[in-house]
């Protein structure tokens, strides 16, 4: 069996006023297979960036409200600064069952995002990274 690394797997969360759902959603992520959870709070009124804090996740906080569209670029920019290599993005508010989130990290997640995206061919030069990737 070959010697593996594994990937650097960042978790980003774009919050706004997500206080009361929180802690659920960043207890129910599986445990053992993510590097960090950030945290981007949009300026909000409730005590998420205090919830978040005493979670260890790592946060960051917008001065004003900039939005969603904003909250996401600084999540994805700030996962890739860190050197993540797999992000996966969570809304804490529960919005969708962070308890599946490993399920993106998994080889039968590589072997179909492959086929979907065309990368199993032999003219995929541009991709070879990610087509001759070890499963």
């Amino acid at each position: 069996m070959e010697n593996e690394t594994k990937p650097k797997v960042i978790i980003v969360m774009p919050a706004y006023n997500a206080a009361t759902t929180l802690e659920k959603t960043v207890k129910d992520i599986p445990q053992g297979f993510v590097d960090e959870i950030i945290l981007v709070d949009d300026s909000s009124q409730d005590d998420t960036v205090r919830i978040a804090k005493t979670l260890g996740l790592t946060t960051m906080v917008h001065s004003g409200n900039m939005g969603y569209g904003a909250n996401q670029k600084t999540c994805y920019d700030e996962a890739l600064r860190r050197g993540a290599e797999i992000v996966i993005m969570i809304h804490p508010d529960y919005q969708y069952d962070s308890s599946v989130a490993s399920l993106f990290c998994g080889d039968h997640w590589k072997r179909r995002l492959r086929h979907h995206l065309g990368f199993s061919g032999p003219n995929t030069e541009r991709v070879s990274w990610f087509r001759d990737a070890p499963l």
